[in-house]
């Protein structure tokens, strides 16, 4: 995050770090067949987007927190959707919804480049 200083970058990189454990704690909560451990992983992603949405509006008056919010919980559900998939061997839709989630992070980068752009336009022309 070369726009916003060293601070910010270190900033991110926790929160995302948050954000992939999460994911990760899911998963193996769900290996695992724990309700309470998959609950709990459920609820750290949701404060994770919450907290990355608060995060990147403060940066950028171009993203609304609700819309980084919305985004990254949207990323998460993709994860959540693919691991319930594969502990029930449907082993038919993990592929379509690899696509997906790759579709949505175009989205994300898209939101990301044009609110940077907005912000940075000497940067961008």
């Amino acid at each position: 995050m070369p726009f916003y200083g060293e601070a910010a970058s270190q900033k991110f990189l926790n929160l995302l770090d948050i954000n992939i454990g999460a994911v990760r704690e899911y998963s193996e909560a769900t290996v695992a067949g724990d309700k309470t451990r998959q609950d709990a992983a459920l609820a750290r992603l949701a404060s994770n987007s919450e907290d990355l949405g608060v995060f990147f509006s403060g940066l950028n008056p171009h993203l609304k927190k609700d819309t980084v919010r919305g985004l990254i919980a949207a990323h998460g559900a993709h994860h959540v959707l693919q691991i319930n998939q594969y502990k029930k061997k449907d082993y038919a839709h993990p592929d379509e919804t690899w696509s997906m989630m790759r579709q949505h992070i175009y989205i994300i980068a898209d939101t990301m480049t044009t609110a940077l752009a907005k912000q940075f336009p000497s940067k961008f022309s």
